[in-house]
């Protein structure tokens, strides 16, 4: 981007931040399977969301070493950075549907 004149450099980069806008999940309130989905309710450091989320391993992405990306349908991306940080309730109701 450095090459780009500045105007375009912004404009690309303002682009990327909307693309790859992504929630970070500080609470699992809950879980469950809804219409042969997962119905997500979570709180966020942008506020509370709730999401419908395909229930596939393709849906749920590695990140680092023990986090998680959850993709919904609408190709958000909500962030939880350590899985094993989570509460145990929550962590138990999350390993409950999202195991891989």
């Amino acid at each position: 981007l450095d090459e780009f004149p500045s105007g375009d450099a912004a404009l690309v980069r303002e682009a990327l931040h909307r693309r790859y806008f992504i929630h970070t999940v500080t609470r699992l309130r809950s879980i469950q399977m809804k219409y042969n989905q997962l119905l997500v309710a979570v709180d966020t450091d942008k506020g509370p969301a709730e999401f419908f989320m395909r229930w596939a391993q393709d849906r749920a992405v590695d990140y680092g070493q023990r986090g998680k990306v959850l993709i919904d349908v609408n190709d958000n991306r909500y962030l939880i950075p350590d899985v094993e940080a989570m509460p145990p309730k929550e962590r138990t109701d999350f390993t409950r549907f999202i195991y891989w």
